[in-house]
């Protein structure tokens, strides 16, 4: 069974907040973020500032090697949680 939108960004969200915790990423994980944002970035009606943040996500990606800026990566959980939220209110 796919998972829908707000289960990838739910599981975006824990990988990117273990990585802020644990100042690590293991492989799987880091390969899983890729695969997540880019099929968040295929999905039908994508919210520019969600489609701004995975696009960033995407090129930290293939210009790092294995490892995220921490405060960039503060900056996409709070701008995906901020977006959760608003979407759990409409």
């Amino acid at each position: 069974m796919p998972i829908n939108e707000k289960h990838k960004l739910s599981l975006l969200v824990d990988i990117l907040k273990n990585q802020v915790e644990q100042q690590y990423m293991t492989t799987d994980e880091y390969d899983q973020i890729s695969r997540l944002t880019s099929s968040l970035l295929h999905e039908g009606n994508l919210d520019q500032t969600l489609k701004q943040t995975f696009t960033s996500i995407q090129e930290q990606h293939y210009g790092n090697a294995h490892h995220f800026n921490q405060n960039d990566v503060e900056h996409w959980v709070e701008t995906i949680q901020q977006y959760q939220s608003n979407d759990n209110n409409s």
